[in-house]
């Protein structure tokens, strides 16, 4: 790759960077702030709503991002000819889906209550899905700028409305109303952007979106292990023991996700990059190394501070309550 190309994937590194810094810092606030509001129990019940959902969700994906920054980095034009297909199967398997989970929660013994907040985590769920795939495209086509802000400002509205829901003392299901409401404005404002920036098109060649997505078959095996990894265990656990129980896993979990702040980096800048420069084997190594290099100065310190101070976080956090999380 030229110089262009290298400088080009700093600043677009640099920008992903700040707004991963922006946006998690929203995130993390909020979940550190829901389990000391809400207690052990509830927070159990809210964790097994969403990692069930998630859970689910996990053969929404069809692998079509990651073959999209694989192959839209070297021909943007490829994305209209599955993009309007691929997003319809979505759609269908994504409504089943979101029944198969209010289903299932109903069925474990769950309270009415926690399977509405499962199935309003599953629209939720399958707009964050829909706004990632254009997402992809923008960071394929490696035009991150607005994208940045726009993920900020859905997070912040995500964010105000978990606050409004904490003052008024609303049900469970209102904060998963919280992250379909902001899901749903990022995608339709990423979408605009997508056929604005990207020249996206919707049409439905049904025969190329079969293509697409038997291409994308290993990337999709790949993505169901690592979601299934991700949260399964919350899933079982809900199934097997009591909410409180839950709910001190669910806050350790949400402080042990501080070391994972590298991983959106990776997908969205380094993988588009890794395409351009596969052409030369030495190229895609060296760079490999480099990311592997820059993820392990951050990431090994960041995991040793919270796992030598988990007691002293915890408490600090969640109150002492939560100690059990431990």
């Amino acid at each position: 790759m030229n110089d262009h190309d290298n400088a080009l994937a700093l600043r677009n590194a640099f920008v992903v960077g700040m707004s991963l810094m922006g946006t998690w810092s929203v995130a993390l606030l909020v979940r550190l702030v829901l389990p000391r509001h809400l207690g052990p129990s509830v927070f159990g019940e809210y964790a097994f709503a969403e990692a069930l959902a998630i859970t689910g969700f996990a053969f929404v994906g069809f692998g079509l991002d990651m073959y999209i920054q694989k192959e839209i980095p070297r021909r943007p034009e490829h994305a209209s000819d599955f993009y309007g297909g691929t997003q319809v199967v979505r759609l269908f398997v994504g409504a089943a889906v979101v029944v198969a989970v209010g289903a299932v929660a109903h069925r474990s013994g769950h309270s009415r209550e926690v399977v509405l907040a499962a199935m309003t985590f599953g629209l939720a769920q399958l707009a964050l899905y829909a706004a990632n795939t254009c997402a992809t495209l923008l960071y394929a086509a490696r035009r991150v700028g607005r994208l940045s802000v726009l993920n900020i400002t859905t997070k912040l509205l995500w964010a105000g409305a978990i606050v409004a829901a904490l003052v008024g003392r609303a049900h469970l299901w209102a904060y998963a109303a919280a992250a379909a409401l902001s899901e749903l404005v990022r995608f339709v404002a990423l979408f605009a952007m997508a056929r604005r920036i990207v020249g996206l098109e919707v049409r439905f060649d049904f025969g190329e979106t079969f293509r697409v997505l038997v291409k994308s078959a290993p990337y999709y095996v790949n993505l169901i292990a690592i979601v299934l990894y991700s949260k399964i265990d919350v899933t079982i656990m809900g199934f097997l023991l009591p909410n409180r129980e839950l709910g001190f896993y669910g806050a350790a979990t949400n402080i042990s996700g501080v070391a994972m702040l590298l991983a959106p980096l990776i997908q969205w800048v380094v993988t588009p990059q890794l395409a351009r420069a596969a052409v030369s084997r030495e190229e895609l190594y060296a760079m490999l190394r480099r990311a592997l290099e820059w993820t392990l100065v951050v990431a090994i310190p960041v995991s040793l501070m919270l796992g030598l101070g988990a007691d002293v976080i915890i408490g600090t956090v969640f109150g002492a309550k939560f100690a059990p999380a431990i």
